[in-house]
């Protein structure tokens, strides 16, 4: 047995305790943070010894490990301004590897594999997410050959843009043994020595630092995904900012979707704060629209862009959306593009940027958004995902739900939870069923706000 397989076989894990869900030791979904709050424990654990533990759950870890072949030292772990965790210096084989202990997943169970992952200019360009099984590695996300050299396989291929830059990555397991009393196994592994900005390779020394993110609310989540079967495979892009990477939200979607016998495969390209514009100008998100294939985009712009339709700080913000409607259709003939609505601030906007009477409450802020957004989706030939209407009557029915972050604008978990529902039914065009997924939320709470989607998407009582 090689030293590297030796190493896997000592890590251990569990899962997690948040937002109302207790599962029992050794259950799903496995969460781990990576914010100032653990900061000291995480310098203590992953920078000093190697491991970070899930939420809550000890047993459960996350380790940077140096594949066989490789000299033991050469990378530096390191915690992040973001205070997440990371590596420079990495080399091609090398891996993160999630080892969570469970106590009973059953054949044919699929498994959410769902995290933001950062990375420089200089950094590894090529990852494979895998999970063993039977005695190997398998993908778990469809196998590609990298441009620069064919003999390079890859499931993930992390973005350049700008600085800071995070990649989302998703990718599903199903299990063809049941697991019992057993550890479940996932890795992040460095395909190749070469830079994600232009694929030149470079010596593993000069390799710049990539790691984990905090998606605010979440940062790594491993999560059941049910075992009926599925449907015909769909494919979803995601375009957005920070409304839609809060709380992984394209993972609840397909989540959702799952537990109703769907299968909803998500991409997704956000930065904060990011319009359409913006969106366009970026070579990474074009070539993932011309990627093609997609079923559905879904497209979040920047919060006020809506609101701020028809006023003199308009510039060109319905022609914008326009635009990459129609560079999306041009590479995706059949897809169904989709303007998301989003909501209003929890105050409304209290900036002084923008100075306008229907931004200094929610209220109007939101009516403004409504209106707007509707309109613009017409303009463009689009479907209009309805999430701020849906909002709107939890605020006013169920003011004991908090839909929002700390910030007022943000959405918490809960917030994200209700996106999510909105999204899925929007796409799929069907209630939930008899045993639908409550996310990390409790039973009663996530079955209002499934019940308002329905409402607002179905026009169900």
């Amino acid at each position: 047995m090689n030293r590297f397989f030796s190493t896997l076989l000592l890590c251990v894990a569990t899962a997690l305790c948040v937002a109302g869900a207790n599962p029992p030791a050794g259950g799903l979904p496995c969460l781990w943070h990576f914010d100032k709050a653990r900061h000291a424990a995480h310098a203590a654990t992953f920078v000093d010894e190697g491991y970070l533990t899930a939420d809550g759950r000890p047993g459960a870890t996350l380790r940077y490990l140096r594949a066989d072949g490789n000299a033991p030292g050469g990378f530096v772990r390191t915690l992040g301004k973001s205070h997440n965790p990371a590596v420079r210096g990495g080399a091609a084989g090398d891996c993160w590897l999630f080892a969570v202990p469970v106590d009973s997943l059953g054949r044919g169970e699929r498994i959410g594999i769902d995290f933001l992952f950062g990375n420089d200019a200089s950094a590894p360009k090529y990852y494979r997410l895998e999970y063993f099984e039977r005695g190997r590695w398998l993908p778990a996300a469809q196998l590609r050959r990298a441009a620069e050299d064919p003999d390079v396989r890859y499931t993930h291929r992390l973005f350049a843009s700008g600085k800071g830059n995070s990649y989302k990555v998703f990718g599903t397991i199903r299990l063809r043994d049941a697991l019992v009393r057993d550890t479940l196994r996932i890795r992040w592994v460095q395909a190749a020595d070469l830079r994600a900005d232009d694929g030149r390779p470079i010596p593993s020394d000069s390799i710049g630092t990539s790691g984990f993110c905090n998606a605010h609310g979440l940062g790594a989540c491993i999560r059941r995904l049910g075992a009926r079967p599925l449907s015909r495979p769909r494919s979803v892009l995601f375009i957005g900012n920070s409304y839609t990477y809060y709380n992984l939200v394209p993972g609840i979607v397909r989540e959702l979707a799952s537990f109703e016998g769907r299968d909803l495969r998500v991409e997704m390209f956000t930065i904060g704060g990011c319009t359409m514009e913006r969106h366009l100008e970026q070579a990474d998100c074009r070539d993932l629209i011309e990627r093609g294939g997609y079923d559905f985009v879904v497209l979040q712009d920047q919060s006020l862009h809506p609101a701020l339709i028809g006023t003199p700080d308009d510039q060109g913000i319905a022609g914008h959306m326009e635009a990459i409607v129609a560079h999306i259709r041009t590479h995706n003939p059949k897809v169904r593009p989709y303007v998301e609505m989003t909501w209003g601030r929890r105050d409304g906007y209290t900036e002084r940027k923008f100075d306008y009477d229907f931004l200094r409450s929610y209220a109007s802020m939101q009516e403004r958004i409504r209106v707007n957004t509707l309109a613009e989706a017409e303009a463009v030939g689009a479907g209009c995902i309805p999430v701020g209407v849906a909002w709107s009557r939890v605020r006013s029915e169920r003011p004991d739900i908090e839909l929002y972050a700390a910030d007022g604008s943000h959405p918490s978990y809960a917030g994200s939870y209700l996106a999510a529902a909105v999204i899925c039914t929007t796409l799929t065009g069907a209630p939930f069923g008899a045993a639908p997924s409550d996310g990390l939320l409790d039973p009663d709470t996530a079955a209002y706000l499934r019940r308002v989607t329905e409402q607002t998407v179905l026009g169900r009582d």
